[in-house]
């Protein structure tokens, strides 16, 4: 989207630039400047940037025509391969034309209507039948009206399925309109007054007669002539007549208009597709000068306050062209920018996507092998501990089969403490105490003994050679030292 900020910079430019063209204007043609852009900034409104993505047209493809399904009438025949509810069709109410499945009904009905019911209700009803709401089945103009049909195409229709249709089906049935019931008080009979000669006497003699009689007459009315007569049916019927000839030849008249423009386009477009290619380029280019031309004359004979508003408006369309172009231009290189962020930003997330699955399946490898080397320790730790039970389960009985034999106090042994130590690249062990070198455990053959030593941070041998005895005088001499030199050490620290 383009910033805020170069809309504004563009509106307030575009807003300079037709105001010094008036201003340009104004100096040719001699007229108030400052008023004009008044008015015209009053019309045209705020000349303003938009930030909405221009929509291209889409090609207009060509529809494929689509056929209108003709109903009918219910003849009374019922299609056993049909679902057996009844359908509104158009306020026909025929029989449903989903196809029948093996409860009766269609896969979209599933089960008997209650708003409409069954053709074996509509059977058995004749022409009493109605639907839940009461409506019996529409008439045949009404459906056709309603569905933009002609009787002929539903004949049409009727023959292909073998179906013959009277044409009094077709015909407009007159309700008899039933005479309004005005409420209110009955209006008392009109009584005219004669005044000729004693007709006045008259008359009152004979009121007063009738009221000895007993008969009372109430609301004696004159009719004057003061207040408006209604209408007589006749009259109504007149007016009626006449109304409806004037719509009549109103609409007869606008179709007449209608049918000429009609029939001239229809006689230019066959005039102009009947031109070869040149003349209809000839032909186009003629028209489209002889539109230039009287625009040309319109403006000529305008005033020159209304050319100058004519040209302060082109330019001002050229100008709102202009930044809408400058502002298309904008938006297209803000959504390149914004296209390739978005594919670098997917292309990162991939990249940290698959990072992130490269380490969890070597932790998940490394968990892999962890656990079975644990399992392999533990299996190893159950191994031993049952092959010591069971050493310990066969050493316990051999020891209830065998007697019991005392045992003789065995004698004390020796016991060394070694350390081993590398010399040369040979690995020996050396005695603790004596430093005797030991090729060996097995036979523990002392071969020498260590001298030298040079002790770690730990207080062990780090370096030191081997004197190997010549013989084994030798050995036992060195051991007299040894122990000499250790009672000679026990001497001074007493």
């Amino acid at each position: 989207m383009i910033s805020t900020r170069i809309i504004n910079a563009i509106n307030s430019e575009s807003v300079t630039i037709y105001q010094q063209a008036i201003r340009d204007c104004g100096a040719i043609y001699g007229f108030d400047v400052d008023q004009a852009i008044q008015e015209l900034t009053q019309k045209m409104g705020e000349f303003k940037v938009s930030t909405k993505v221009s929509k291209t047209p889409k090609e207009n493809k060509e529809k494929p025509e689509k056929i209108k399904s003709v109903p009918l009438p219910w003849m009374g025949v019922v299609n056993p391969e049909k679902c057996e509810n009844i359908a509104f069709c158009g306020g026909l109410f025929n029989q449903c034309s989903g196809a029948r499945c093996e409860n009766g009904f269609c896969s979209k009905c599933k089960q008997a209507s209650s708003e409409y019911f069954t053709v074996a209700e509509r059977l058995a009803q004749g022409a009493e039948w109605k639907d839940a709401k009461g409506r019996k089945p529409f008439a045949l103009n009404r459906v056709l009206k309603k569905l933009k049909l002609t009787q002929e195409m539903m004949m049409e229709e009727a023959e292909k399925q073998g179906i013959t249709l009277d044409a009094s089906l077709f015909e407009v049935k007159v309700a008899e309109k039933k005479p309004k019931t005005v409420r209110g008080r009955p209006k008392a009979p009109k009584v005219e007054v004669e005044d000729a000669g004693n007709g006045m006497t008259d008359l009152f003699d004979s009121l007063v007669n009738e009221a000895e009689e007993g008969t009372v007459v109430s609301n004696l009315t004159a009719s004057t002539g003061s207040k408006k007569s209604k209408l007589s049916p006749e009259e109504k019927a007149e007016r009626e007549a006449k109304k409806a000839a004037e719509k009549a030849e109103k609409e007869a008249k606008r179709a007449a208009e209608k049918a000429e423009r009609e029939a001239k386009a229809k006689a230019e477009k066959d005039a102009y597709d009947a031109l070869s290619a040149e003349e209809k380029v000839a032909y186009n280019k003629a028209k489209k000068d002889a539109a230039e031309a009287k625009a040309k004359a319109e403006y000529e004979a305008l005033s020159p306050e209304k050319k100058a508003e004519v040209d302060a408006k082109k330019v001002a369309a050229e100008l709102e062209k202009e930044a809408k172009k400058v502002a298309a231009e904008a938006e297209k290189e803000a959504k390149k920018a914004a296209a390739k962020a978005e594919k670098e930003a997917e292309k990162l997330a991939k990249a940290e996507q698959a990072k992130a699955e490269k380490l969890a399946k070597a932790a998940a490898e490394a968990l892999k092998k962890a656990e079975e080397k644990l399992a392999k320790e533990e299996a190893r730790k159950a191994k031993r501990a049952a092959d010591r039970a069971n050493k310990k389960s066969e050493k316990g009985a051999k020891k209830e089969a065998k007697p019991e034999v005392k045992a003789e106090p065995e004698a004390e042994v020796e016991v060394r403490k070694v350390a081993k130590i590398i010399i040369d690249g040979v690995m020996y062990y050396y005695d603790k105490a004596t430093k005797e070198v030991i090729d060996n455990l097995e036979d523990q053959n002392v071969i020498g003994v260590l001298i030298n030593c040079e002790m770690n941070e730990k207080g062990r041998v780090a370096k030191a050679e081997i004197k190997k005895y010549a013989n084994d005088a030798e050995k036992v001499e060195t051991e007299d030292e040894y122990e000499s030199e250790n009672d000679a050490d026990e001497d001074d620290d007493e």
